[in-house]
């Protein structure tokens, strides 16, 4: 298999089996470059959060009036529940600058992540923040970034309205 072969060319670890078992290498913590990757980690356990940003994707970060933030979950590894990730606008450009590897979607999964990037970078804000229309994301963020507008996302609001005719077809009908 293609994990197989590129374990035996890289040496990578194996897939731990649950988030108690996760070792992260130092060479999997640091760039190509050299620089700082992993920005966080809240240590084992069953909420574990990882969070992965340089320090120059933060100021990318500070430095951005409107910030874009979703969820993934089918990349997302198996032992953690999504890959959240929190983008910037650079020279007109969209660009992803923090990876949360998050358990779960609870609110307070969210306050943990937001916590921890506010404890390393206390100045960290934006104006707007975008994202879809998860109740605890986006209590979590107007709690953390008081000052900024939290809008929804329309991709995701027409998605919502897409499920929702679907689950009333049968009165459609």
């Amino acid at each position: 298999t293609i994990q197989r072969t590129r374990k035996q060319v890289d040496g990578s670890p194996n897939n731990p089996n649950s988030l108690q078992e996760l070792v992260i290498p130092e060479k999997y913590t640091k760039t190509r470059k050299g620089d700082d990757f992993l920005f966080f980690d809240s240590g084992p356990g069953p909420e574990r959060i990882i969070i992965f940003a340089t320090n120059k994707a933060i100021d990318l970060l500070s430095g951005s009036d409107h910030w874009y933030a979703d969820g993934t979950f089918k990349t997302s590894p198996l032992i953690f529940g999504q890959i959240y990730t929190i983008h910037g606008i650079k020279n007109h450009e969209v660009i992803p600058a923090v990876y949360g590897l998050l358990p779960n979607q609870l609110e307070s999964t969210y306050d943990n992540l937001f916590a921890a990037l506010k404890a390393k970078a206390p100045s960290l804000n934006t104006s707007n923040i975008m994202t879809d229309f998860e109740l605890g994301a986006r209590n979590a963020f107007r709690s953390f970034f008081p000052n900024s507008i939290v809008r929804g996302c329309f991709f995701h609001f027409c998605q919502a309205i897409y499920r929702k005719i679907k689950s009333c077809n049968e009165i459609l009908e």
